[in-house]
């Protein structure tokens, strides 16, 4: 009697499969697309809230938070200040990858015209990376 019915449950299901093959087939085509519509617009809102450093950008502030992107690295200061840098890694640092090694309150300094990052930690000055580069590798 389980088998039986368990043989009807599935000859239902193919048949209400094929019937609605097409509309079951728009509908996921459909889910897709709208997902990749809004995955496009949330990372532009992104790139918006988060504008890429330029070399002529200068900051001076602290650090508040970090999102890693995608291969780029979101930073908020407590000024309110955003932006987005690309990957950075500095290997004679514990963290070696910046998003990694700053803290809250961490001091950000970048000069004008320069690609160089300075991190200050308490009275630690040494910290640096430079943007998008992954200097030190041994």
């Amino acid at each position: 009697m389980v088998a039986k019915n368990y043989d009807e449950n599935i000859h239902v299901f193919i048949t209400f499969i094929k019937k609605y093959f097409i509309v079951i087939l728009l509908v996921l085509i459909g889910f897709i697309f709208i997902s990749i519509y809004l995955l496009k617009l949330y990372n532009v809102s992104l790139n918006e809230q988060y504008p890429l450093l330029k070399i002529n950008d200068e900051v001076k502030g602290k650090f508040k938070n970090a999102i890693n992107n995608h291969g780029t690295i979101n930073i908020e200061l407590y000024d309110l200040r955003k932006f987005s840098i690309p990957q950075s890694r500095n290997y004679s640092l514990v963290p070696y990858s910046f998003d990694d090694f700053l803290k809250l309150n961490d001091s950000i300094i970048k000069a004008r015209n320069n690609d160089t990052i300075y991190i200050i930690r308490g009275k630690t000055k040494g910290n640096y990376f430079v943007i998008g580069k992954f200097i030190n590798e041994h």
